[in-house]
């Protein structure tokens, strides 16, 4: 009398599935961008390689992070990568972000992405810098002796505490002629 013995025989023929997702489609400078990696049929701790890519896009666009990097596939199929977009007051317009998955160190083999068929993740970086405008405005247009005469300088786009200095000058002007005040001296932009 014979016994009957069962195998199983698990299916290693399953296509791999990888997904890149990214926190927003929309970014400003100074924002941090999320990637997820998701990935079905891939074994734990297999290393992913990714980059950033699209035009004009460089290290100075990132405060945090680099342009290329790898990372390892957890228990769930999963891993994740941030960078912070740089701040760089330059008035270049918006920008698109390109995000490649690639399952060789040499990036030869591109596998994942949400748009471009299925190849790059897009990201719109808008550009919130502008440029710097000042104007100096004077409490009034005209002055007798003895009266106080006010200077204000108003900003857009400048940070607060950015220090600027000041000097009042014309024909005879000097020292004599203020009874308070200097004539020259400087003052730091507040939150307004």
């Amino acid at each position: 009398v014979g016994h009957t013995a069962s195998v199983s025989i698990g299916d290693t023929s399953l296509t791999p599935i990888y997904n890149l997702t990214t926190s927003a489609s929309q970014v400003d400078e100074g924002d941090i961008l999320t990637t997820t990696v998701s990935t079905t049929y891939v074994e734990e701790g297999t290393e992913l390689h990714w980059s950033l890519t699209g035009e004009n896009i460089n290290q100075d666009d990132l405060a945090e992070g680099q342009l290329q990097g790898s990372g390892q596939v957890d228990s769930e199929g999963k891993f994740s990568f941030s960078h912070t977009l740089a701040k760089d007051a330059k008035t270049e317009g918006d920008e698109t972000l390109g995000i490649k998955l690639f399952t060789d160190s040499n990036r030869n083999q591109p596998v994942a992405g949400t748009t471009w068929g299925g190849i790059v993740a897009d990201v719109q970086i808008r550009d919130t810098s502008q440029p710097p405008t000042y104007e100096l405005t004077t409490s009034s247009s005209s002055l007798e002796e003895g009266e106080v005469l006010t200077t204000t300088a108003n900003t857009e786009f400048v940070d607060p505490g950015t220090q600027f200095h000041w000097s009042i000058s014309g024909d005879g002007i000097n020292e004599l002629d203020l009874a308070a005040g200097e004539l020259s001296g400087s003052g730091q932009t507040d939150a307004e």
